[in-house]
């Protein structure tokens, strides 16, 4: 049995803490939502964080000035060319904490944007002392001609142009730049620079992105540029949303960083710098944010996102408040109540019938309450249902709109606890998949659908529709040892038990007992598969960071020695873990883990399972790789 807290994670915890540099759930609402942030003492230790969080290992680096945006704002797109993180110093003395994260990375080549003002020789020295001798330097006169030497790198017939005098309005673009290799060129207000001019002309760039009014680039300019796209509102958080609506198609929403947009100092420009980079490489929005969540940044966020959708802030607790990245899962919170989807799980090609369960945790009056579906399993006219439980709830006809995406139910009046449930008839589920379902609601009937409020509903879940390889898992949820904090699965940790004869049903007798402080997600034995905790929840078996981020499986050990036992755990194992690799897009290489790999990667834990029960019967962690690859391509082209 894995117990969750051992002392070893702790030590661990400080040795990390000793050296500043961390990444940590939120310490007042991790327990309802999946809030984390990455963060250091400043903004060279955080950056050396989100480098961490981002790269095992990496060739290539950016080192910037920490103290001033100019020649940084530039680097994001030649961190994508060169896939690499992007580090700080003081412009005369090379920082300590970056030396050591670059050391860690392995480092062979350095990319300095800026001259010798921004990043002295002397720090080229100490580099170069510490092993680091293939340096380049990219700098100009001025920083608008250091963003043409960066430009000249990355050689797009696109271009940026961002004001050269603030950062927020070159950090909005900076993760799409990136993802598009796009320059980002530094101008002036009224006038573009004469470098800034022959670029565009050498470069043949034939589309121009304006970010901000014409308070920070003049309409003069816009006219003067090829084919040009100003991206502005009325602040800089309003042209951050601005941006993300023009590439809203290229972000995946299920990750969203958060930094600061503006501060007394005007040099809050780091974190979100560093963090940019590393959105680009998952295709996540970067918002900028002030002490409090911008209404139009909210609006817009409300109906990308679900319950399981990651927010990390960039940055201490002083840069961003633990209540503004609380905000945005908030904004599913809305006068509603709770969603069940009945039932848990469905089968490729098998026809069922779909119940959504939603329960009030307010009272309504004439208010409206809306359903939406996955693209896959829309709403057809005449074949769904609305039923109520009591008498209490009056409510008027359903309205499938958007193609059957949502159903719209209008004039409901109920007290806290009743129930509506709206059911899709005989809905063929067409592929492997997490289909997404979500519920916003207006309780008083006062304003639109969407009404935030201080309720604590979940909004949103999913129906795992599983391979018609992967006999039925029974569920059977615990309630000891689960620690209800919501996760967003970034892949599976396999798990031996080291309990010889142990079937899947004492496993979950043993975890649902109080005081182990220990659980899993599934566990399996030669009779069946059982699930305790489900996907969209933590749960404690490899140590807090692995916790946060994986699903978990038990593989049930046999008594003695038993093949044919030990096989049919082994099928189990292999089609379970390969299935969840086709719904959530997961490969073996980036995906799956043994707790061996968890413990040498965290060092949050000293358990080497499942590598010596696999070896009791002459199988290797490969062999289990290999197999769940096999499978996975079976599961997607049967």
């Amino acid at each position: 049995m894995k117990l969750l807290q051992p002392k070893i994670w702790i030590a661990s915890l400080l040795i990390v803490s000793f050296f500043f540099i961390i990444k940590f759930p939120s310490p007042v609402y991790a327990a309802d939502n999946n809030i984390d942030r990455l963060a250091g003492t400043g903004r060279y230790e955080t950056a050396a964080a989100i480098s961490r969080e981002g790269w095992e290992t990496s060739d290539y680096a950016i080192l910037a000035r920490g103290d001033d945006f100019a020649d940084a704002l530039c680097a994001g797109p030649l961190a994508a060319e060169y896939k690499a993180p992007v580090l700080m110093t003081q412009p005369n003395e090379l920082n300590i904490t970056t030396l050591s994260e670059l050391k860690r990375l392995g480092v062979k080549h350095l990319l300095i944007t800026g001259g010798t003002e921004a990043v002295s020789d002397k720090v080229v020295t100490a580099l170069q002392t510490a092993g680091i001798t293939d340096i380049r330097r990219f700098a100009g006169n001025d920083r608008y001609e250091t963003s043409v030497k960066i430009a000249q790198e990355l050689l797009s017939q696109s271009a940026v142009l961002a004001t050269g005098e603030d950062f927020p309005d070159a950090l909005s673009i900076s993760v799409p730049a990136a993802q598009f290799g796009m320059p980002i060129l530094l101008t002036r207000q009224d006038v573009l620079p004469q470098k800034i001019k022959e670029y565009l002309q050498t470069a043949s760039v034939t589309k121009t992105y304006l970010i901000g009014g014409e308070e920070v680039i003049s309409a003069g300019i816009e006219y003067s540029v090829s084919n040009p796209s100003r991206l502005s509102g009325t602040d800089r958080f309003q042209t951050n949303i601005a941006v993300i609506k023009n590439f809203a198609s290229e972000f995946n929403f299920s990750h969203i960083y958060v930094a600061v947009g503006e501060g007394p100092n005007g040099d809050e420009f780091a974190d979100a710098l560093a963090g940019a980079a590393l959105a680009a490489k998952t295709a996540s929005p970067l918002i900028l944010v002030n002490k409090t969540l911008p209404k139009a940044t909210g609006t817009y966020l409300l109906p990308k996102i679900t319950s399981t959708t990651q927010v990390t802030g960039l940055g201490g607790e002083l840069a961003v408040p633990t209540s503004v990245l609380q905000s945005i899962p908030n904004l599913l919170v809305t006068a509603v109540g709770n969603l069940d989807i009945t039932p848990a799980r469905s089968v490729v090609g098998k026809t069922a019938t779909i119940a959504l369960t939603y329960t009030l945790e307010e009272d309504f009056s004439n208010g409206t309450i809306e359903f939406t579906f996955p693209d896959m399993l829309p709403a057809v006219q005449g074949q769904y249902l609305v039923n109520t439980e009591t008498t209490a709830l009056a409510f008027a006809n359903g309205q499938a709109t958007d193609s059957g995406r949502k159903v719209t139910i209008s004039g409901v009046t109920g007290k806290a606890g009743g129930k509506i449930t709206l059911t899709l008839i005989d809905k063929l589920v067409p592929q492997v998949g997490n289909y997404t379902f979500k519920v916003v609601a207006d309780g008083d009937g006062q304003t639109s659908v969407r009404l935030p409020s201080s309720g604590s509903g979940n909004a949103a879940k999913f129906l795992a529709v599983n391979s018609p390889q992967l006999e039925q898992v029974h569920q059977q949820l615990i309630t000891k040892n689960r620690p209800y904090q919501s996760l967003t699965p970034r892949g599976f940790v396999i798990h031996s038990t080291a309990t010889p004869g142990g079937t899947a049903q004492l496993e979950y007798n043993y975890f649902n007992t109080s005081g182990h402080q220990s659980s899993v997600h599934y566990v399996a034995d030669w009779n069946e598969i059982i699930q305790l905790i489900p996907e969209n929840e933590v749960a404690w078996h490899a140590g807090p960071t692995a916790n946060h981020r994986y699903l978990s499986i038990e593989m049930c050990e046999p008594d003695g020695v038993n093949p044919e036992q030990f096989q049919k755990v082994w099928n189990r194992t292999v089609i379970l873990a390969a299935d969840a690799c086709v719904r959530y897009g997961w490969n073996v290489k980036d995906n799956i883990f043994s707790h061996y790999d968890i413990s040498t990667t965290y060092r949050e834990t000293n358990h080497t399972d499942p590598i010596g029960f696999l070896a009791k019967y002459s199988r290797t962690w490969a062999q289990l790789l290999q197999a769940i690859d096999t499978k996975i391509k079976e599961i997607k082209y049967q």
